[in-house]
């Protein structure tokens, strides 16, 4: 319902209206998903965050 109401239409637009089998649902759904984070965040500064600085224990700490 979501991707045929007028307020969304352009955003999912390229979703196929089928009924898929699950795991290519999965799929497009992680698509979808990244392309809208994508397009929520365009001309924004985006930080670059380590993963090992966010996982390692700091320095003389536990």
């Amino acid at each position: 319902m979501t991707a045929r109401s007028a307020r969304w239409r352009d955003e999912f637009a390229l979703l196929l209206q089928d009924d898929p089998e699950e795991p290519v649902a999965l799929g497009r759904l992680i698509a979808v998903n990244a392309l809208l984070l994508a397009r929520a965040l365009r001309g924004r500064a985006q930080p670059i965050v380590s993963y090992e600085r966010h996982v390692c224990p700091p320095p003389g700490g536990r």
